[in-house]
């Protein structure tokens, strides 16, 4: 509606300045050519007449295009505040419980999930991920892997069970302090239309530049960054336009590491590189998964084989857990994904 809105406004301005130029004009032609013909003007103050209403074209054209920017305008900030009124589905506790420092282990209680007016896509599921321990989640597609990562920074609340976090239900904990602990990056990274330096400080405000080129250097971003026109200092454009879909999500992942948070929440990671940077960033996030608490996301074997456990999802449920190895000598359901992904490379 606002598109057909601003294509309205636009026609309809730019009908209007043209029909009062061509009337202007042929109104002036005409009682020009009478007040020439009468000798009371001479050609001269014809032509004179007939520049200065040429002159006005621009300055009609530009209050066109004020009126289009303004009907524009209306119509962003209209849909900005719809999203700013809408109500937050998970809200925070009234009287949240404070978090304490250092490192703790997350816990999965009997947890289920079903979106409203869907299937149930998670169920029965319990685990815990101990702190500094690397645990990636692979199973088919619709499975309810990235269902289940979004469950930590509490994009969503459990609707059966409970999650905790140092031994606390994360629905006591005030979403900002949770998330203040989690570092994440979804399969699709959002860059805001700035510099790349400013993209990657984004998940550290106040980070040092060398700290910035650090987090880049292990997401194996710092080369195509130097090769850009300004370095760090180049523009992305609006949602890293400017970038290819592997540059945008080594900013994003760049961005996971300057945070350098307990615990590394991974969607796909991988997803968008090529196989070359694929395996050089599953290196470094194998040393880096090392140190945080990390969940990995991926259908990727051989990224969550390096992970230190490994949980098998099918159809929202934990069928297999364990070290791939292990997984791989039970001849069971990673062993049957293994194999189809084996298959298809």
């Amino acid at each position: 509606e606002a598109n057909l809105r601003l294509s309205m406004t636009n026609v309809a301005s730019t009908l209007v300045v043209g029909t009062l130029l061509a009337a202007g004009t042929a109104v002036l032609l005409w009682a020009g050519a009478g007040e020439v013909a009468a000798g009371r003007m001479t050609l001269g103050d014809l032509l004179v007449f007939l520049a200065y209403l040429g002159m006005l074209y621009s300055p009609l054209e530009q209050l066109s295009y004020t009126a289009w920017s303004m009907e524009g305008a209306a119509a962003a900030a209209q849909r900005v505040f719809e999203v700013l009124d809408t109500p937050d589905e998970v809200p925070d506790p009234v009287r949240p419980v404070k978090l304490p420092a250092g490192p703790g282990k997350i816990e999965f209680r009997d947890v289920g999930f079903r979106y409203p007016r869907g299937d149930e896509v998670l169920r029965g599921l319990s685990f815990v991920i101990q702190p500094g321990e690397s645990v990636a989640v692979v199973g088919g597609t619709g499975a309810g892997k990235t269902t289940l990562l979004s469950l930590l920074p509490r994009f969503y609340d459990p609707t059966e069970g409970s999650i905790h976090f140092h031994g606390i239900n994360l629905r006591e904990l005030a979403k900002k302090d949770l998330r203040a602990r989690q570092a994440l990056v979804l399969q699709e990274t959002v860059l805001l239309n700035g510099t790349v330096r400013e993209n990657i400080a984004y998940g550290r405000p106040g980070a040092t530049f060398r700290e910035i080129e650090k987090a880049a250097e292990e997401a194996q971003a710092e080369e195509f960054i130097r090769a850009l026109p300004q370095g760090y200092e180049t523009k992305v454009g609006e949602r890293g336009a400017m970038l290819s879909g592997g540059q945008r999500q080594r900013i994003g992942i760049a961005r996971a590491f300057l945070r350098d948070a307990p615990i590394l929440l991974l969607d796909e990671p991988t997803s968008a590189l090529d196989p070359t940077t694929e395996k050089e960033l599953l290196d470094v996030l194998g040393r880096v998964m090392s140190r945080p608490t990390t969940l990995l996301v991926t259908h990727r074997l051989h990224a969550a084989h390096r992970a230190d456990r490994i949980l098998v999802l099918e159809k929202g449920r934990l069928v297999e857990e364990g070290r791939g190895e292990d997984l791989l000598a039970q001849k069971g359901a990673y062993w049957k994904l293994w194999q189809a992904a084996s298959g298809q490379s």
